[in-house]
């Protein structure tokens, strides 16, 4: 079954306390726990999805419809969208060999190309990731791709929120310090600041 819409709705707008545990019953204005007034670090400024590379031609058609509806509902408010396209290394041989390869490889931007499809997001805002299955150490390559993929997703919240402001939102100040210093971090780490 799932959360509906509505759910979503609440959820987008700011209205679900952290942790919130669905379940088919709540989720109602009544609710103790609804938030009535939400504030701008309350509601969501970028949502990702996260697609399995290999299997991504096995999603059941219910299950992709729904992400379609939600897509659609974060379009109407603005909310920019991602995805993080992962196992990117069981797509093809040559990744695996080489993590640096993935942007290169003809089979992983096929994928990337097959996820915008199917949902209807830019090319550019699909990031191939690889996950930690097996490696003991922590490796720069599998990093890189990760971090690049959280800066990219912070830019699109920081300019989701700078659009609230130019709409007339003047909430924008209350968030700014918490994700600027989450992006100078990333930055840092990168090596891009």
């Amino acid at each position: 079954m799932g959360i509906d819409l509505i759910q979503c709705n609440y959820l987008l707008d700011g209205n679900l306390p952290e942790f919130f545990q669905f379940s088919a019953d709540i989720t109602s204005s009544v609710d103790p726990s609804f938030v009535k007034k939400p504030t701008l670090a309350d509601k969501i400024h970028c949502v990702a999805f996260v697609l399995d590379g290999a299997t991504l031609d096995e999603l059941p058609q219910r299950l992709i419809d729904k992400m379609k509806d939600f897509r659609n509902l974060c379009t109407q408010k603005h909310i920019p969208q991602a995805i993080l396209l992962t196992k990117v290394d069981l797509i093809d041989d040559i990744v695996v060999k080489s993590i640096n390869s993935v942007l290169e490889s003809i089979a992983v931007g096929e994928k990337v190309l097959e996820a915008a499809e199917l949902l209807g997001i830019p090319e550019n805002n699909i990031h191939p990731i690889k996950n930690y299955t097996t490696e003991v150490d922590l490796d720069e390559g599998i990093n890189i791709l990760a971090l690049q993929a959280l800066q990219q997703m912070l830019n699109y919240a920081v300019d989701f929120m700078e659009n609230i402001q130019q709409r007339g939102g003047n909430a924008l100040q209350n968030c700014e310090e918490k994700y600027m210093s989450e992006s100078d971090v990333i930055e840092e780490e990168t090596g891009t600041l």
